[in-house]
């Protein structure tokens, strides 16, 4: 198991864990966490949800900690199944030790459509941000941009349903033969498809976020910002997003 790999795990144990103490809404916030930390293994979406609506309407680095932390037990990390199924697919050699079935582990599916969950992750990713947290931003901008760039092969080959585990498969739509022309828009710099030029803005941007965040100080997780920080260097720095997407797809996956 590769060092991408082991930090991607363990990241995400400290995400679940994620405190929110130190803030003057304390009550709300406290029994926001209270609900969190009740819910079994077999809590849904909804449940969460219910949690979080205490805090709805804050906006301190504590409440947006606790929605990012919420977000990631929604989608079943808290239980440790995904952090089994990750560990099964990958000593099984699935395929390989390759990124693009390391960044499947943190795909977010919990809605079971790519529409809501492209949204969830979002939303997750912003408020992953406005916490503050390093290594929660660092880890769910995988997960963002690994939707991300799933949505943007669903509007040529559209996942009809959500079955599979991982359910959303970066690994099969960058190999699948019918995304063949949309994968090479997506690594030209100089493209002119508008999907691609949209795609490559958007990936971009979550990358030099991310990166700026969460690659500063000596808590920086240096083999997880060292891929953020060789498509920044492949870009020639960060003024131009879409060049850090294709600086990312070269040195990371070799498209």
């Amino acid at each position: 198991m590769n060092k991408i790999t082991l930090s991607i795990l363990s990241l995400l144990a400290a995400v679940v864990l994620l405190s929110c103490g130190g803030t003057k809404d304390a009550d709300q916030i406290g029994d926001a966490q209270f609900c969190l930390d009740k819910l079994d293994a077999g809590a849904t979406a909804a449940d969460v949800n219910a949690c979080l609506e205490k805090i709805e309407g804050m906006t301190s680095p504590g409440a947006e900690g606790l929605r990012c932390s919420g977000a990631f037990i929604r989608e079943g990390f808290s239980s440790g199944k995904r952090f089994n199924d990750a560990f099964k697919a990958i000593d099984n050699g699935a395929s390989g030790s390759s990124l693009a079935t390391l960044m499947g582990i943190v795909t977010f599916s919990s809605m079971g459509n790519l529409p809501a969950d492209f949204s969830n992750v979002g939303s997750a990713f912003d408020s992953c941000m406005k916490s503050g947290s390093k290594g929660a931003t660092m880890i769910v901008s995988f997960s963002y941009l690994t939707m991300a760039m799933i949505s943007y092969f669903d509007n040529n080959a559209p996942i009809t349903t959500c079955t599979g585990n991982p359910c959303y498969d970066l690994e099969t739509q960058t190999t699948d033969v019918a995304n063949a022309a949309k994968l090479l828009e997506l690594v030209d710099p100089s493209t002119g498809n508008a999907d691609a030029i949209a795609a490559q803005t958007s990936i971009g941007a979550i990358i030099i976020a991310s990166y700026n965040l969460s690659c500063t100080g000596s808590s920086a997780n240096k083999d997880l910002c060292d891929v953020f920080q060789k498509a920044i260097d492949d870009a020639g720095g960060t003024g131009n997003p879409r060049r850090v997407t294709t600086g990312f797809l070269t040195t990371s996956f070799g498209y």
